[in-house]
């Protein structure tokens, strides 16, 4: 009997640790995941992160804190984020109706809505001019179906441009002239199907005619234009400098790569990684500076997503910087 007893409550004993342990595991989750979203309110976004992050780690099958990542990374604009925390929140949690709806939104961000009705409109195609003074004018074409496709801004000066549009609006190339009809420079933007822009390149040939020019290339992410991957600043006696950035997190590596025939035929090369005070910021780089023994260094701007300047600094390949 006495044995019995004491087995009994060994039961009981492992029963109250048992639905302790449960409690407090559903109490942790509860803190994280409350904090997460606290966070996501305040624009908090890398506190939220580590914060919903952990609420996964403690009960990966609770949906609530995938869509809480899911909603931060969307405020981002980091689609493929979205997409990485879906996957895994499906994978999980199986198809709920919340899921479900969060797969249809990001299905509906990721295909363009249809620029114009398929009926040709009463009206069109048609041209339509603007005047604004001082011989200062543009004339717009649209096309059957009420879509502007072209666009000419002749300027006071002579001088003048075209621009061509997509189906959605959006610019493509951009051709300017000089008084005389000589090209004087050609811009043109590529877009994904999501409609994001992905690279800009521009060509000015106004510097030495149409032999040379000074040419630029710059490429971006495929979830959000503001996110830069590469950029090529290319003159017309053939110096350049070459970006490149990789990102982890809040840090992000920047190799350069710069010709000056002034000191060669040689590329100067530097590495610096910059650490965003939070990973919704963008930086820009400027630079590099140099001498004969190569890049010196490059001068960072990190600003807000909605573009206020949030630090300058000069990084040093000495490994030292100044804050300015």
């Amino acid at each position: 009997m006495k044995h019995t007893m004491c087995k009994l409550l060994a039961v009981l004993l492992y029963l109250v640790l048992l639905l302790t342990g449960c409690a407090s595991k559903e109490t942790t989750w509860q803190e994280q995941y409350d904090l997460g979203v606290r966070y996501l309110s305040e624009g908090n976004y890398d506190e939220a992160i580590l914060a919903f992050e952990a609420a996964i780690q403690i009960d990966p099958k609770n949906e609530l804190a995938y869509i809480g990542l899911i909603d931060l990374y969307g405020a981002l604009q980091n689609q493929e984020m979205v997409r990485s925390v879906l996957k895994e929140a499906l994978e999980q949690c199986g198809e709920t109706e919340s899921l479900q709806e969060k797969e249809e939104e990001l299905q509906t961000q990721e295909k363009p809505e249809q620029a114009i009705s398929d009926v040709p409109l009463e009206g069109y195609p048609k041209s339509e001019r603007h005047d604004y003074g001082d011989n200062y004018y543009s004339i717009e074409d649209f096309d059957a179906y009420g879509r502007k496709i072209k666009e000419y801004n002749h300027f006071s000066n002579g001088t003048y441009e075209v621009l061509e549009y997509n189906e959605w609006g959006e610019a493509i190339i951009s051709t300017q002239y000089l008084a005389d009809d000589t090209v004087a420079g050609v811009w043109q933007w590529t877009y994904n199907d999501s409609g994001n822009l992905i690279e800009f390149v521009t060509n000015d040939y106004t510097v030495t005619g149409n032999d040379s020019s000074n040419y630029s290339q710059e490429k971006y992410s495929e979830e959000d234009a503001t996110i830069v991957l590469y950029k090529l600043y290319r003159f017309a006696n053939g110096d350049y400098t070459e970006w490149e950035y990789s990102y982890e997190g809040r840090a992000v590596t920047i190799s350069v790569s710069n010709l000056s025939q002034k000191y060669g035929t040689t590329p100067m090369e530097a590495q610096f990684v910059y650490e965003l005070g939070s990973a919704s910021n963008r930086i820009a780089t400027w630079g590099p500076s140099w001498d004969e023994n190569g890049i010196i260094d490059i001068t960072v701007f990190e600003r807000s997503k909605n573009g206020e300047d949030v630090r300058s600094v000069n990084l040093y390949t000495d490994g030292t910087m100044e804050e300015f």
